[in-house]
């Protein structure tokens, strides 16, 4: 909590350099981007590129603001520690069997994506394995990002 409040305070000295985080100006779409403050910031947060804007009411750039949260998060420095419970450390010795789930299915490399999806479908699988003649797995397909197109077809039917 501490480091949160150490990550949201603005020292007085910078108040003129800094935007304010605003509800109203992190939801504003810049006219000349086409993109919201919260828009960028999410871009920022998740890596991907984004458009220096100017923020606030006193039209900063953004990106003066996420230089500052580097330097800001650069000095903190905190260990963590992980803590495993004394009650999974046992289980760690239990067989695989006992753990591992079995809703996926296997296919061929020659089965086409629609009879792979259409089996997924019936067995509620959450994972498609494919595997050569001699039963090695080549790859694996999460049906999750292709079932869409499946069911508007079924639907456009």
């Amino acid at each position: 909590m501490y480091e949160l409040a150490y990550l949201a305070a603005i020292p007085e000295e910078r108040r003129d350099e800094i935007p304010d985080s605003s509800l109203r100006y992190l939801l504003t779409v810049d006219q000349e981007t086409g993109q919201s403050t919260l828009e960028t910031h999410l871009n920022f947060i998740e890596g991907k590129p984004f458009l220096p804007i100017a923020i606030s009411y006193k039209k900063i750039l953004i990106s003066e603001l996420y230089s500052f949260l580097i330097k800001k998060l650069k000095s903190i420095s905190k260990e963590v520690v992980a803590r495993v419970p004394e009650g999974f450390i046992k289980e760690l010795d239990s067989s695989v069997a006992k753990v591992m789930q079995r809703n996926f299915i296997t296919v061929s490399p020659q089965d086409s994506l629609k009879s792979a999806l259409e089996k997924v479908e019936v067995r509620k699988s959450e994972l498609i394995i494919v595997k050569d003649e001699f039963g090695n797995i080549l790859g694996t397909i999460n049906p999750g990002d292709f079932l869409i197109f499946l069911k508007a077809k079924h639907a456009g039917t």
